[in-house]
């Protein structure tokens, strides 16, 4: 017959909950990580198989299981144990199942308690008495009735977008300029204007000929008037020693421009005079 134990504030030890959860792994071989994971009670049936052999049958014990009336089966195989073995305790079931943890760490503490009152030293292979079944694997974290947690899988952050290529450097190699659209329109501009100034500029060279040509005629005329000879196209001299005076007229040049090379063009408001032939 079992020893009944009676804990009080006074009574109990000061255990944290990791060392009563080191000595429940120790003692069953389990893998229990919270003190909520002993609402199942099928840890405290195969303590009982360990204290009084053949008081609880564990074959019919769930170990891995997350079933509500799979718990409550299995404290009513305890209940039974306990009734076998004379042990007068009340297991509050209805607090157990719910997983909370301080219905169930109160009631560890009193079977821990139990234990060491009733346990004789002897050697057991937890693992090998459940039939190699795991323990505290599987079993449900928290309150009463949760489905197993399955784990979703990992989401893969999207790709980031790739950085677009950089633009190749600009290498500039020697003698060689790249021109700006900008420069480019200034060197036009600049060299339309030095164009109509050197079209310019031919047209009055060609004017300052035409103009001495025919100045140096009429010149001539002129000094032939004062002399008081007039003088023809031909051309004639004074008799040897009349004492006038004899000039000899040199036809008057005329320059004769080309007027199909020769024309005024007016563009963008600035006029233009082009020749191509100068005639003398």
């Amino acid at each position: 017959m079992a020893v009944n134990v009676y804990s009080t504030n006074v009574t109990l030890e000061n255990l944290s909950r990791h060392d009563m959860l080191a000595w429940v792994n120790d003692c069953l071989s389990s893998n229990f990580t919270k003190i909520e994971e002993l609402c199942t009670g099928a840890a405290y049936c195969q303590f009982m198989d360990m204290l009084f052999p053949g008081s609880v049958v564990l074959k019919k014990v769930k170990f891995k299981t997350n079933l509500e009336h799979e718990y409550i089966q299995n404290f009513k195989i305890l209940q039974s144990g306990f009734k076998k073995m004379g042990v007068d305790k009340v297991i509050p079931v209805d607090k157990l199942i719910k997983g909370r943890f301080q219905d169930n760490f109160e009631f560890l503490q009193w079977f821990k308690k139990f234990f060491d009152a009733n346990y004789d030293g002897r050697e057991y292979d937890g693992y090998e008495a459940r039939g190699g079944a795991s323990l505290g694997s599987g079993s449900r974290n928290g309150s009463m009735g949760q489905l197993p947690v399955v784990m979703a899988p990992p989401v893969r952050p999207a790709p980031k977008a790739a950085p677009p290529p950089p633009r190749p450097a600009m290498v500039r190699q020697p003698g060689k300029h790249v021109a700006h659209p900008v420069s480019q329109r200034i060197v036009a501009i600049d060299k339309l204007i030095k164009g109509r100034f050197q079209d310019n500029f031919e047209f009055l060279q060609w004017f300052k000929k035409f103009f001495d040509a025919n100045y140096l005629g009429a010149e001539y005329d002129a000094l032939a008037v004062r002399g008081g000879e007039p003088m023809g196209h031909g051309g004639s001299s004074a008799p040897r020693g009349s004492g006038m005076l004899t000039v000899k007229r040199t036809p008057a040049v005329r320059v004769e421009p080309n007027v199909a090379a020769v024309r005024p063009a007016v563009r963008a408001g600035n006029l233009i005079m082009k020749t191509n032939v100068l005639r003398i």
